[in-house]
């Protein structure tokens, strides 16, 4: 979880989440299962590769699962 989302004193509009190690299949339904499921829009990151982004999500991020 990153982004928005992880400061507790504002409200976030949406929710943004980075996954690690799924095939491209399974990041999509991933994110369509979410969609369908969550009242808010969602962002999902995929964290394979290396750039300053994926970096400070990485640093700045909060696991959730893993």
């Amino acid at each position: 979880l990153f982004g928005s989302s992880l400061d507790q004193k504002r409200r976030s509009n949406d929710i943004d989440i980075a996954v690690e190690g799924v095939s491209p299949k399974e990041f999509f339904k991933y994110y369509g299962d979410l969609l369908l499921q969550l009242s808010k829009p969602i962002d999902i990151i995929d964290l394979t590769g290396s750039s300053k982004f994926i970096n400070l999500i990485k640093h700045e991020g909060k696991l959730l699962y893993g």
